[in-house]
């Protein structure tokens, strides 16, 4: 998975990995717009990568949060906003 997004992202974008199910990319001045048509083409192929999760019959999804820095900000206040809005896009 970290290699698909490596792929697909500018030199200037940064992915990292937060746990054993969870990635994190930056994306340095990216417009809200561009930010959703990146994450919507992750998504698509994403889909298509031969996961050995999903081969295993785990089920395998992508949900992404964007966020910008706001003034005040430090990374664990921004890390907490992007938790709270991936658990807030998986409420019913």
């Amino acid at each position: 998975m970290a290699r698909h997004l490596r792929d697909r992202l500018r030199w200037v974008d940064t992915v990292g990995r937060v746990d054993r199910a969870r990635f994190l990319v930056l994306l340095p001045e990216t417009p809200e717009r561009e930010t959703q048509r990146l994450a919507d083409a992750l998504a698509i192929g994403a889909s298509a990568i031969a996961l050995p999760e999903a081969e295993a019959g785990w089920p395998v999804s992508l949900r992404v949060a964007a966020t910008a820095w706001h003034k005040g900000d430090d990374p664990a206040h921004l890390l907490h906003r992007l938790h709270t809005l991936l658990d807030d896009s998986t409420a019913p």
